[in-house]
């Protein structure tokens, strides 16, 4: 007696693409399906991108402190560098969301200060205030360069709505979008 083999084939074969129309039906309908419970708030993030302030100092070294150095150190001036940090406010209707220092990155601070923080703000009609500015500065340093930057405004929040802060490289200021 002969054992067909047609029979294990065809099944599977039929096997096969059940497991194919099964799978392609579900990375379908997984997009489409809602993941988790329908947000209550709204959210902001905060995408600000900006230069390091770094403040230099430089004093004429005295003639005794030149004597004092091996010859091949001797520079008739000396510079310190002070990294100048900023903080990040948010406020929803006068209730602090965040506040965070910000310090530019790199190891001598010449690199870019960035911050990417998403902060949840409750849903319905907020007054938002985002400030982003230099701390410590002394009133004598000449520092145009450090400007503080702020940003004032009223919206309607709807939740699951996510309302984005930026810095606008061409007016230097903070913008809501």
């Amino acid at each position: 007696m002969a054992v067909s083999s047609a029979g294990p084939s065809v099944l599977r074969t039929a096997l096969r693409i059940g497991v194919g129309v099964s799978l392609t039906a579900f990375l379908v309908w997984i997009p489409r399906s809602q993941l988790g419970a329908t947000p209550d708030h709204a959210n902001l993030r905060l995408s600000l991108r900006r230069a390091g302030g770094v403040i230099q100092e430089c004093r004429t070294l005295s003639a005794s402190e030149l004597e004092k150095l091996a010859a091949h150190m001797r520079r008739p001036e000396v510079c310190e560098s002070t990294v100048v940090p900023y903080w990040v406010t948010a406020t929803s209707n006068g209730h602090t969301l965040l506040r965070q220092q910000v310090f530019p990155a790199g190891a001598r601070g010449d690199r870019p200060m960035v911050v990417e923080e998403l902060v949840p703000i409750p849903a319905g009609r907020q007054q938002i205030r985002v400030t982003f500015s230099p701390e410590g500065i002394a009133p004598t340093t000449d520092v145009t360069f450090l400007k503080p930057h702020a940003l004032a405004a009223t919206i309607g929040a709807v939740p699951g709505r996510i309302y984005v802060v930026f810095l606008d490289n061409e007016d230097h200021d903070l913008v809501l979008h």
